[in-house]
């Protein structure tokens, strides 16, 4: 079955091999002419045509087709693999030639047609063109990299200097825009070598400093001959930024440094360093310094940003380049003892706080070697040093998770100073995700690092007490997020006692119906909210202080553990088709409540140990305390170990201890709880010990008394 017209005619085109004579006819242009009449043909949305086409109707094609069988269907090769003549450059255009006939024609083609290689496959002939277009890329590389001689250059040179003479502070003269422009041009595409280059930066500044025009004109046209100078050499095809010295940076930094301060100076600076090999960076330290001392000195006339200082500086890491940081630290702090305003003073440590690569301990360091903290003013202190906190977070990307509203921060606690360390730890710590609490008590972590280190602790609670009594809404979350940052059983209870004189204003899903109870009932829904779960790792070190009550202790130990004890083991729920979907939360929830439950036991065994330790409560103190960790055992039905049993045993015995007859309510109780734990044996065997000991002590007593009488 022959195949239809459109895929024979475009077979007959590709098997016919136009003339050499002929170049300009070519099979792939025949070819994609006649792809293109087909697309055509059928955008018209005819359905059928009477004629043979493209749109010839499928009855007349199928009857035509099994009346041509005769025809050749021999394939060629893929478009990719003809021999296609490469460079056009070299043939001469001649008239097409007359075909005689279609037999001669044929004749003719295979006569001028070259015979084929021996092993023609179309790797081969991918390997030809792929050769032929490499050598002459490489010719036409050659002819483009022909070096300008010197004295074209310098005679450009002269004339971009006349330009400058001619142009005026309101407009250059569009020569000196159209010299930068090809200069930029000639160091990409390699017709300057870098000897020229160092010749034109070497000579070309200068000769504009000393000429006689205007400085605003001369620094600009420095300026934008650097720049251009430098966007070349970052692009150039011929040399890298590395092939020239280490000199030739230094004196462009130099030379940038020398400028005028201008809202075009930051740019230009930020190119040059960007530019730089980071293996230059400390071998043109001059040009740096003179670079950055020159920005901060203009910094209040053209109001130069920290940021945008810190941002040029980005790729300095105290690592590697801590001599330069300390050159420039010097340098900066003398530039500012000069000025009588304090808070610029703090200029170099907002540029670090925005360099990404600086780690807070150097910051902090940095902060100790100001010495602008220790003369700070009380309040304003924490301002700053939560500016520089928030500053530098936001360059190291450790608020990215936080969300959008960490942004707002600035612009929140502008009028009130007061309130910048409260109100950045609360827009950290709210809304939190899971996923994220361990980093964001890290982040607070730093903040209270760098408040201990400068004694300003104090100002924090300060300022979380202006800020519970400003706003209505107050969160918890965020301050139990700091409190666990602390890591110190007296600063949580710090943070709960402001939260607890702000109990009405505590935000919580259950604040519509608890604000309205007494402050007793409240403090129990503020702690069910920040609950017991928080506090063991606090309880050691509340019990041992003697300046904490022991009612406190059981206080926070109690608070929301109702809901811990609730899910029983033998729990089940009806297995229904409405109720499958529920059983996965149900069971997870009942083995998060059965470890809490684990936790809770451990926590009161060892509150007993840590009560009977206790040196500086007294007897009966210790006995009341020890007495309600054992009760609360019993209660949850929790046998008890040796080690509780032992600290049962030393509270109930201290009078004994101290010779004296000893109470026999308490030693019965001693008793009760050794029988529980060893057995009746046991128990019979104590109580004989404890008789003999209770008798010679109180044979003892009366040899004291007689002998204190007599």
């Amino acid at each position: 079955m022959s195949s239809r017209p459109t895929a024979r005619c475009t077979r007959a085109v590709q098997q016919l091999r136009a003339p050499t004579e002929a170049i300009w006819i070519t099979d792939g242009l025949l070819t994609s002419a006649f792809e293109r009449y087909c697309h055509v043909s059928h955008l018209t949305r005819r359905n059928s045509s009477s004629t043979p086409g493209p749109l010839e109707s499928r009855k007349r094609l199928g009857k035509r087709k099994m009346t041509a069988m005769y025809l050749d269907h021999q394939s060629t090769l893929p478009p990719w693999a003809m021999e296609l003549p490469v460079d056009l450059s070299k043939w001469k255009w001649q008239p097409p030639t007359l075909r005689q006939s279609s037999g001669g024609n044929d004749l003719h083609v295979e006569k001028d047609r070259p015979a084929p290689a021996a092993s023609t496959t179309p790797w081969t002939v991918i390997q030809k063109m792929m050769r032929t277009l490499a050598g002459e890329e490489k010719a036409q590389e050659d002819d483009g990299r022909e070096t300008l001689p010197a004295d074209p250059l310098m005679e450009r040179l002269s004339q971009a200097r006349s330009a400058v003479a001619a142009s005026t502070p309101q407009a250059m003269d569009p020569a000196f825009w159209s010299f930068t422009r090809h200069l930029e041009q000639d160091i990409k595409s390699g017709a300057l070598d870098s000897d020229a280059v160092v010749m034109a930066v070497s000579t070309f500044p200068l000769s504009l400093a000393n000429a006689e025009a205007d400085r605003q004109v001369v620094d600009t046209a420095i300026r934008e001959f650097l720049s251009a100078v430098v966007s070349g050499i970052k692009s150039s095809s011929r040399f890298s930024a590395a092939d020239l010295k280490d000199t030739f940076w230094n004196m462009v930094l130099i030379q940038a440094s020398q400028l005028l301060g201008g809202r075009t100076s930051l740019p230009l600076v930020q190119t040059i360093l960007d530019a730089i090999p980071l293996s230059y960076i400390d071998d043109v330290h001059e040009g740096v310094v003179a670079a950055v001392q020159s920005l901060v000195a203009t910094s209040l006339q053209w109001r130069t940003r920290p940021a945008d200082i810190g941002v040029a500086l980005r790729r300095l890491c105290p690592e590697d380049h801590n001599a330069l940081l300390g050159k420039l630290e010097t340098a900066i702090h003398e530039g500012m003892r000069k000025t009588r305003n304090q808070t610029r003073q703090l200029y170099w440590l907002q540029i670090l706080a925005h360099m990404p690569l600086v780690r807070q301990d150097y910051l902090l360091d940095a902060c100790v070697r100001s010495a602008y903290f220790d003369q700070c003013l009380l309040g304003s202190a924490g301002r700053h040093l939560s500016e520089l906190l928030f500053d530098q977070w936001t360059s190291r990307g450790y608020l990215q998770s936080h969300g959008e509203g960490v942004a707002e921060w600035p612009r929140d606690c502008a009028g009130r100073p007061d309130l910048s360390l409260a109100a950045l730890v609360v827009k950290i710590g709210y809304n939190t995700p899971f996923n994220y609490i361990a980093k964001t008590v890290w982040i607070l972590l730093s903040l209270l690092k760098f408040l201990r280190r400068f004694g300003r602790q104090e100002e924090l609670f300060d300022s979380m007490r202006a800020y519970c009594q400003v706003n209505t809404r107050i969160p918890i979350i965020p301050f139990s997020l700091l409190a666990k940052a602390g890591g110190d059983h007296r600063f949580a209870l710090t943070t709960l006692s402001i939260l607890e004189n702000h109990a009405d204003r505590l935000d919580g899903k259950k604040r519509q119906w608890w604000q309205w109870l007494p402050q007793s009932e409240r403090d129990k829904q503020i702690l069910k909210q920040w609950d017991w779960k928080a506090w063991p790792r606090y309880v050691e070190g509340m019990i041992k202080d003697e300046s904490i009550n022991p009612a406190i202790v059981w206080k926070v130990v109690r608070s929301g553990a109702v809901a811990d004890f609730r899910w029983k083991k033998d729990w089940r729920r009806v297995d229904t088709r409405k109720n499958v979907a529920r059983q996965l939360p149900y069971e997870r929830r009942l083995a998060e409540a059965e470890r809490w439950k684990k936790t809770r036991i451990e926590l009161i065994q060892n509150m007993a140990v840590w009560f009977s330790e206790a040196k500086h409560l007294t007897d009966s103190t210790i006995l009341r305390n020890v007495g309600r960790c054992v009760t609360w055992l019993r209660a949850h039905e929790v046998e008890l170990e040796h080690r509780v049993v032992l600290a049962v045993v030393t509270v109930g015995l201290r009078e004994l201890k101290r010779c004296e007859p000893g109470r026999t309510r308490r030693i019965s109780w001693v008793l009760d709880i050794i029988e529980e734990h060893g057995g009746e044996k046991e128990r019979r065997l104590v109580a004989r010990r404890l008789q003999r000991w209770r008798e010679a002590n109180v044979a003892s007593g009366e040899r004291a008394e007689e002998a204190k009488s007599g």
